[in-house]
């Protein structure tokens, strides 16, 4: 692992450690984001009301793209933790389509609010203003009896897709310049064996990943940090 992806997952599992006390703390690092107390609970019940009630009025979007979330930029109306959707939610929405990719009969259809409570009582970094720790995504599936397989080593990739049926990817957009902030999407695998990333701001599908790292972030200097596999159970 390289130092500055192992020095930002030990942040993150340090702010995932602290969210998970009863209290929420927020800090001002960004335009979002200001110095706040929250009572943790009473956030998460009433982000579950207001988020159920909020999603219904993206459903027809999903569906016009699939069954797939391809623009986080309009969620500001739904939130994870103190933070809107739209700011912080890249995680949650990998998950909610990656879910909606492994069932396409449309049983995770209207799932979303019900992942954003899993994570903000599990893998959310302080109150939601750095998303969610990367490395907590796998036990969402594991609970629902998928297979997981996680790596951040891009050689161990090509086995991965090979082996798996859905991915989920977290990269630096710029790996020069880590105030560009990091991005997480889902990938999935077309009947032709080409990847595309799902709420990545393109539909374009990449021969390869190597590909489509090049498309994906400030263009030339997307980074990954890691990858998750993950595969239907057998029946």
């Amino acid at each position: 692992m390289r130092i500055k992806d192992k020095w930002l997952l030990r942040g993150m599992g340090i702010l995932r450690s602290i969210a998970s006390k009863g209290i929420w703390i927020t800090l001002p690092v960004g335009k979002h984001t200001g110095f706040g107390i929250y009572n943790k609970n009473k956030v998460i019940a009433g982000n579950q009301r207001e988020n159920t009630e909020r999603f219904e009025e993206h459903l027809a979007d999903v569906a016009l793209d699939g069954g797939f979330i391809e623009h986080q930029e309009r969620m500001q109306d739904m939130k994870l933790g103190a933070y809107p959707l739209s700011f912080c939610g890249c995680e949650t929405i990998a998950v909610y389509n990656a879910m909606s990719h492994l069932n396409p009969e449309g049983g995770f259809f209207k799932a979303l609010p019900s992942i954003i409570t899993y994570f903000e009582k599990r893998g959310v970094a302080l109150a939601g203003e750095f998303g969610i720790d990367p490395r907590s995504l796998s036990s969402y599936f594991d609970e629902l009896g998928y297979r997981t397989y996680m790596t951040m080593n891009q050689q161990e990739t090509l086995r991965i897709i090979k082996t798996t049926d859905v991915y989920i990817m977290t990269f630096y957009n710029n790996r020069k310049r880590l105030s560009d902030m990091i991005h997480t999407v889902c990938i999935t695998k077309g009947k032709d064996g080409r990847l595309r990333a799902h709420n990545a701001g393109t539909k374009e599908s990449y021969l390869n990943l190597q590909e489509m790292m090049r498309n994906l972030g400030v263009k030339g200097k997307a980074e990954m940090i890691c990858f998750l596999g993950i595969r239907k159970p057998k029946a």
